[in-house]
């Protein structure tokens, strides 16, 4: 049995009366930008949510679908209905206190609208479509006036038609027509008409997308939560959460407590996942802010656009946002933001180097969507093919792996010869034999199962996982006779910690013993070096600069700054870790306590650091003349 659309051209809709109070419209300076001038709508919020209701309520069928739209240029939201049965849609609008059926049952493939533009688009295909087959994209205008039935003509269209030779065989091209109200005409005056009617394919949404059920379309025309965007709210379904609502809110903003930044802090707008059956907050996102307050006097405008993609390409649903902001000059401007999940975690994160690199892409949603493939295309390497997306992906496949135990297929992901703590390994087989990854130890595991994949530390050598636990890199063929450059793929070139630990003279348990205290005092102290944050950049100073890759970097100090004068010359090219370590070495020479964490974690792990003297009992006469030197010098180059 079909579902009954109901159609608000027939008399039933003379039940659905509903008085309302009549709001005078505010009329425009006369100089005003169009796109800025919204129409002022009679009917209340109430009111269009009571009609809307009882039109949701007398129609029939669990093919049903229901979503509200903005479809001409008020403020009072389109219903859309669609029968995916019959694919058959319906929109209808609120005039003079009731409804009006503005398209009624029109059936096509796909029913796309461009938003407050009051144009509505049909999909159709036939001989197979595609380009060896024929399609077409027919574009009505909508009104208040006229209800759209299917027979009606298009305003504007095109169809495409595969041409074939003789033998049937298809040609490889196709005729595309252009027709304005049925008559034909050339491609530049389409095109002109089509940017006259404000048709823009960024601004083109797809009617059925993120729609309701008969239930929930019914739960949210009755329940909406105060300061939620309806427009920009929609039904979808996430990873970790199912059948939710995704909500945007208006902002929450305070009173300023500093005179410098006005009377008011103006809050940012709020996003929120609500239960599709109660409409109660099972999700609040993370702002951009911790306190959720925009900086200086930019204010929230307007959520333009929401998108349901899996950006990541991880299977799981992403959030794309695009917002509007006024500055204090009344200037708009946008900014786009994604949020993701990582592996996991329920719990959605903002992307912000994402979020950053899309502000060049704000145009439209498309733009954003372009803007997220050439971020995950951005080489890395000037002659290898691979992105930084692609690290990033290579880089989780492979903590997945060592999480999971799936030692195979980690295997695999090696390149060989591959050096494992200075032994070497000469294929798949050789490595699986030796037992290493089917014995990974706990603190290497334990180091993987922190990694976030994300900013991934790397140098010349390669990307780092971990404190150094894993290397990898895309490999490229270096035939030089042919100019051949190309990729070999992504591969992981060494494995520390794993016989040892970095930095570390660990050794098999029957052999301990035979330890020296000075050994032993090392592998105490490791766990103290690894968590300093400090760690990545010093080991990378300590192998590539100073090319010392024992442990003699945790033996001896960076500088003898205590026996000789250091000079401007010394110290040129020295990274700034290194100048800030060297400058906080001399207090550490004389067992100076660091508050600092990181400090504190760094020393720990030199053997020759013994902590002794809290800094409120710590005196400047301890230093000689020329360390009192060298802190002179070390402080006035030390910019961290």
């Amino acid at each position: 049995m079909m579902a009954v659309l109901l159609s608000a051209c027939s008399t039933e809709n003379e039940d659905l009366t509903v008085p309302v109070e009549i709001v005078e419209p505010i009329t425009a300076p006369a100089d005003a930008e169009p796109e800025k001038q919204s129409s002022v709508s009679d009917e209340s919020s109430d009111t269009y949510r009571e009609i809307y209701r009882q039109v949701v309520t007398e129609m029939e069928g669990d093919a049903l679908t229901f979503s509200l739209i903005y479809l001409d240029n008020d403020d009072i939201p389109e219903l859309a209905v669609c029968d995916r049965g019959y694919e058959a849609y319906s929109i209808y609008t609120v005039k003079d206190g009731r409804t009006f059926c503005m398209m009624d049952a029109m059936t096509t493939v796909e029913m796309a609208y461009f938003e407050r533009g009051g144009v509505v688009s049909t999909f159709a295909r036939w001989n197979g479509g595609g380009d060896e087959g024929g399609y077409g994209w027919y574009y009505y205008q909508v009104s208040g006036d006229k209800t759209l039935v299917d027979g009606d003509l298009p305003t504007l269209y095109f169809t495409y038609d595969a041409t074939y030779d003789k033998e049937g065989n298809w040609t490889g091209e196709g005729v595309t027509k252009y027709y304005h109200m049925d008559q034909e005409i050339d491609e530049v005056a389409y095109q002109q008409m089509m940017n006259e009617l404000g048709i823009v394919e960024g601004n083109k949404k797809v009617l059925a997308d993120n729609a309701f059920g008969k239930m929930e379309m019914l739960d949210q025309l009755g329940k909406q939560k105060e300061g939620q965007i309806l427009e920009q709210s929609f039904a979808t379904d996430l990873d970790g959460f199912g059948k939710v609502v995704f909500a945007p809110f208006e902002p929450v903003s305070y009173p300023s407590e500093n005179p410098d930044y006005g009377t008011t802090m103006f809050g940012d707008v709020r996003f929120m996942l609500l239960s599709a059956s109660t409409g109660e907050k099972v999700y609040e996102f993370p702002g951009e802010t911790e306190d959720n307050i925009l900086e200086g006097f930019n204010q929230f405008t307007q959520v333009l656009s929401v998108a349901f993609r899996d950006y990541n390409d991880d299977g799981r649903m992403d959030i794309l946002l695009l917002l509007e902001y006024e500055d204090a000059s009344g200037q708009t401007f946008r900014k786009a933001r994604a949020y993701t999940q990582d592996d996991g975690e329920t719990e959605f994160r903002l992307d912000r180097s994402l979020s950053e690199y899309l502000g060049d892409y704000t145009e439209s949603m498309d733009r954003i969507w372009e803007g997220i493939s050439g971020y995950w295309k951005k080489a890395v390497d000037p002659f290898g093919a691979a992105s930084e997306w692609d690290m990033e992906r290579f880089a989780k496949r492979v903590r997945k792996q060592i999480l999971e135990g799936d030692y195979e297929s980690l295997a695999k992901e090696c390149a060989y010869p591959i050096w494992i703590d200075g032994e070497s390994f000469e294929d798949e087989e050789a490595l699986l034999a030796s037992g290493l990854l089917q014995n990974l130890p706990q603190s290497f595991v334990d180091v993987i199962r922190e990694e976030t994949c994300e900013d991934i530390f790397h140098n010349w050598r390669g990307y780092m996982l971990g404190n150094g636990e894993v290397w990898f890199e895309e490999l490229l063929n270096m035939d030089l006779d042919h100019m051949d450059f190309s990729s070999k793929g992504i591969k992981i070139i060494g494995f520390n910690l794993i016989l040892t630990s970095y930095g570390s003279v660990s050794v098999p348990e029957e052999t301990s013993e035979s330890l020296t205290e000075e050994e032993k005092l090392l592998n105490e102290r490791m766990e103290y070096y690894r968590k300093s944050a400090y760690y990545p950049e010093i080991i990378d100073y300590w192998e590539n600069v100073r090319e010392v890759t024992d442990v003699s970097n945790r033996i001896t100090p960076l500088y003898e700054s205590d026996i000789r004068y250091l000079t401007k010359e010394d110290l040129t090219f020295e990274p700034q870790v290194v100048i800030h370590l060297a400058k906080n070495e001399i207090y550490a020479r004389h067992g100076y306590i660091f508050k600092d964490q990181d400090l504190y974690n760094y020393f720990m792990g030199c053997i020759w650091y013994t902590p002794t003297t809290a800094p409120e009992d710590f005196s400047d006469e301890v230093f000689n003349e020329y360390e009192k030197e060298n802190l002179k010098l070390l402080d006035e180059l030390d910019s961290m």
